[in-house]
């Protein structure tokens, strides 16, 4: 009995997690704080490259690159080039290798979304 109580937890679980998985390419940082500082780099008219430099300084605090992830709650919204954008926690549990995903442990990062249906 104990085996088909663990069984139907971990198949819940994994039909929870395949639902919310998503796949994409973007930024990704540590802190809602560092994407915060990445819009306000982007909105003073830095292109990505230098914008992600300069929030990283000496850190590799955010990354742009393709991941699997969950997406978690909105932790803010703010303005951004005549829309909003939501600041948004994710749960990234792989990176995007070619055609595969390499899974990881999961990490929480936080990353942006275009916010829907709001406009500045």
């Amino acid at each position: 009995m104990y085996k088909w109580i663990i069984a139907t937890i971990f198949g819940c679980l994994l039909y929870s997690n395949a639902q919310a998985q998503e796949v994409g390419t973007g930024l990704f940082c540590d802190t809602p704080d560092q994407v915060l500082s990445f819009i306000e780099n982007r909105r003073s008219g830095m292109n990505n490259a230098v914008a992600l430099q300069k929030v990283n300084g000496e850190t590799n605090a955010c990354a742009i690159q393709p991941i699997a992830f969950i997406r978690g709650k909105t932790v803010a919204s703010v303005p951004y080039g005549g829309d909003y954008v939501d600041i948004v926690e994710i749960l990234v549990i792989g990176y995007i290798d070619g055609q595969s995903v390499r899974p990881i442990p999961p990490t929480t990062q936080y990353t942006m979304f275009k916010a829907e249906g709001r406009s500045a």
